[in-house]
């Protein structure tokens, strides 16, 4: 959906009124079509004023142009077969996995065991998750991992408090959130060795992290409402992928410090 992709490009910008707001919008973009902004403002329970602010932080200017991209995705909604997502999914899986074959692999594991801490920062829902999960795979493996907050300006306050050589973690949806490239600029300039989970290859964001990864995104239909849904189910492959290839990595190095010991010892 157009209006997810616009919701989730200024995600880290939205309050808490304005993201209740945008969980009404996707959950219900039908009956939201047919609602007037008094009535749209009344489900929410929130102000006309609002909803009016949330409709320009997400970039569409007006309550009138929300319900006409809402009303665009539902016309332009493909019919998906159930063999379709089978094939998307089996895609997107080997597409994250075929990552993990290039060199810039083993040097962002090395970064990972060089990091006195690993910080993670998300734009998006899904994305969010994925923090949490990554945070706690982090933990698994034995490396302090911390999720930060989703507002960029919050970034910018935590990066003050980073230290030269840590690793800062952004999963963003299509990587072009101005203000975030930004923070990732002066992270590197801090001596902070940046990676980012982009959906698409080519963005401002990967072009400004240190390594980037991306992941694929599957568009499927479901019945209620019925809406094509995306699935981020590439994003989940990767962040499971990275974790237990980081595990193998500090599995084989500690074995090869035990052969060297060993070996001095004989």
């Amino acid at each position: 959906m157009r209006i997810e992709k616009y919701i989730n490009q200024h995600y880290d910008e939205l309050n808490q009124t304005e993201k209740d707001i945008a969980s009404f919008i996707l959950m219900y973009p039908d009956k939201t079509i047919d609602m007037s902004i008094t009535e749209l403002a009344n489900a929410c329970l929130v102000s006309r004023s609002s909803v009016f602010r949330f409709t320009q932080k997400i970039g569409l200017g007006g309550f009138n142009r929300l319900k006409y991209i809402l009303e665009d995705d539902q016309m332009n909604k493909k019919s998906a077969r159930d063999e379709d997502y089978l094939e998307d999914t089996i895609n997107s899986i080997g597409a994250a996995a075929r990552q993990f074959k290039n060199e810039d692999i083993e040097k962002i594991y090395a970064s990972f065991e060089k990091a006195k801490n690993i910080y993670i920062c998300s734009t998006g829902w899904v994305q969010e998750i994925v923090s949490n999960q990554l945070q706690r795979d982090f933990f698994i493996v034995g490396k302090n991992a911390y999720v930060l907050p989703g507002a960029v300006d919050e970034l910018g306050v935590v990066l003050e408090k980073m230290h030269a050589n840590d690793v800062l973690i952004i999963i963003s949806f299509n990587g072009e959130n101005e203000r975030l490239v930004e923070q990732v600029k002066q992270a590197q300039i801090r001596g902070i060795v940046t990676l980012s989970f982009t959906s698409v290859s080519q963005n401002k964001l990967a072009e400004a992290a240190k390594y980037s990864l991306y992941y694929n995104v599957i568009d499927k239909q479901v019945p209620t409402p019925d809406r094509n849904e995306t699935f981020f189910t590439g994003l989940y492959v990767l962040n499971d992928l990275l974790t237990m290839g980081y595990a193998d990595y500090r599995r084989n190095r500690e074995l090869r410090d035990k052969d060297g010991k060993s070996e001095k010892k004989e």
